[in-house]
Order: C-alpha cells, then sequence, then structure tokens
C-alpha cells in the first residue's frame, strides 16, 4: 500500500501517526485491495482518500477517516495542543488562543 501525506499541519504529527496505524490495522484484510491512500488538510479538518480494486472494505476505512476528522477539529493545527475552529481571511482552521493571537500578529 502506497501512504502519502500531502500536506497536513505540523500540529498534527501525531494524530496523523495515529490515523496512519489505525488505517493499516484497519486495512490489514484489504492490504491486497487497497492501491493507495493519502491524507491532508480540507476545510480546516483532516481528510483522505483511498482507492481499492473493490468496493468491499470502503466502509470500515470509512469509519475511520470520519473519526480522525473529528479529532482533528478539536487539535490545533500549529502546536497540536487543544483548539476550537478559527477563521483566518476565509480559511478555516482548528487553532488554540495562543496560536490565533500569534497568527493575527503576521507571524506564521
Amino acid at each position: 500500500m502506497k501512504a502519502t501525506n500531502i500536506g497536513t499541519p505540523l500540529g498534527w504529527e501525531e494524530l496523523t501517526k495515529q490515523f496512519q496505524e489505525e488505517m493499516r490495522q484497519t486495512a490489514r484484510e484489504a492490504a491486497e485491495q487497497l492501491l493507495s491512500v493519502y491524507w491532508k488538510e480540507k476545510w480546516g479538518a483532516l481528510d483522505a482518500n483511498f482507492f481499492f480494486d473493490t468496493d468491499e472494505f470502503y466502509n470500515a476505512l470509512s469509519n475511520v477517516i470520519t473519526k480522525y476528522r473529528e479529532k482533528s477539529k478539536t487539535i490545533c493545527a500549529r502546536c497540536g495542543g487543544t483548539a476550537k475552529m478559527k477563521s483566518f481571511g476565509g480559511y478555516m482552521l482548528p487553532m488554540c488562543d495562543d496560536c490565533e493571537e500569534y497568527m493575527k500578529n503576521g507571524n506564521h
């Protein structure tokens, strides 16, 4: 299986490690049919896409993705701390108050 992180925030490093391990465990039975999986930040939450030869394991992996998408909405994209969704010029990201203040002061 090819697994690729194509752009998640640094603050989600631990979350994406957990996500990747749970995807591996869930996909163990489907390993021969799972062609590839990639994950990224989309609309302020973790998102993932996967490709199979068949549709047999789609629901099991969809449940894992939904679980981690919801978790990602509560983890600061910058530092990994507890966060709430914030808007930055129309772009949504989960941020803790300290990181939000840091970003508003022109830092990145």
